[in-house]
């Protein structure tokens, strides 16, 4: 590689703050919240975080040896942006039975062929051919000719994307009105950069620059007022059903640390709760009906008719 030409762009520190951002929230998700919820939510922001740092020095230098190297450094994280996202989107939407490891290795199967491909394009050009420097813009970036495992890779990234949203989406109908902030903010953190991706691939973005990376710093922002203001991957929704919603019986549901998650409306009419009142314990909530505290305690068993 010849002399580095490294200089200051201002672009590139929206990519390198998305990359700060999304390394302390993994940071934070891996000592305060690990869980089977919470793991492939690190790994994404892990994946982008190693996108946002390459990226950022990729429109920091000049010739095209040097931006090329930083570009192929960037698919340690790049083909797994859409497949994480789809198994966090099924393990939290409530299918993670279905993640097998079979089902999980099929999901990455096209990230890794694709980041196989991008390392050894060389030998092949089935990713992109003729690098070049679009040079139209203010500073250079990285310009190829798409190769057919290319439109491969776009066509999975996009599928997946709009799999994972349909299933959030979903959530919005069959879990608990208390959960909708939840959701709300992980489907408008995850838009942006989706929407930059759309924008990107049909060319709207003026002289060839990805904005994916540095929008990534706004699903950052969101995912930290799901965790501050709504308790995200601390109480997590839960599936409901009609019977759930509709039937007279009074249902509760507490997690394994005690605490209330959900409750029908029957439920929540007879015992006066409120939003308020998701996450306290059952002791909490049910001092005034001791009966029912001896079952969510397991001292007892049975039925109580309740008046």
């Amino acid at each position: 590689m010849s002399e580095s030409t490294f200089y200051f762009n201002p672009l590139a520190l929206l990519s390198f703050s998305s990359f700060l951002i999304m390394m302390v929230l993994a940071l934070v998700l891996w000592l305060r919240y690990y869980s089977d919820q919470t793991k492939y939510v690190i790994l994404l922001f892990i994946a982008n975080s190693i996108y946002s740092l390459f990226y950022s020095f990729e429109i920091s230098f000049q010739t095209i040896e040097e931006i090329s190297w930083y570009y192929h450094m960037e698919y340690f994280g790049i083909p797994f942006l859409a497949s994480i996202y789809l198994l966090f989107a099924m393990q939290f939407s409530g299918k993670g039975k279905w993640l097998t490891g079979r089902v999980i290795l099929g999901v990455n199967l096209i990230p890794l062929i694709t980041m196989a491909l991008v390392f050894t394009n060389q030998w092949h050009h089935l990713y992109y051919s003729r690098e070049s420097m679009n040079l139209s813009g203010p500073f250079p970036v990285f310009a190829f000719v798409p190769g057919i495992w290319y439109f491969i890779h776009q066509g999975y990234t996009i599928l997946a994307m709009l799999f994972s949203l349909f299933m959030l989406s979903l959530m919005l109908k069959n879990s608990s009105t208390i959960y909708h902030n939840q959701v709300i903010l992980i489907i408008l953190g995850t838009l942006f950069p989706f929407l930059g991706y759309i924008a990107y691939q049909m060319h709207l973005i003026p002289f060839g620059i990805d904005p994916v990376s540095s929008t990534f710093a706004l699903t950052g922002i969101f995912v930290y007022i799901a965790l501050v203001k709504y308790r995200l991957f601390d109480l997590l929704p839960i599936a409901r059903t009609r019977l759930f919603e509709k039937t007279d019986d009074k249902v509760l549901v507490f997690d394994i640390a005690d605490r209330l998650i959900d409750y029908n409306d029957s439920a929540g009419e007879l015992f006066g709760f409120s939003k308020k009142d998701m996450g306290k314990s059952s002791v909490e909530l049910l001092a005034a009906w001791p009966e029912i505290l001896a079952y969510t305690n397991g001292k007892e068993s049975g039925n109580i008719q309740l008046h």
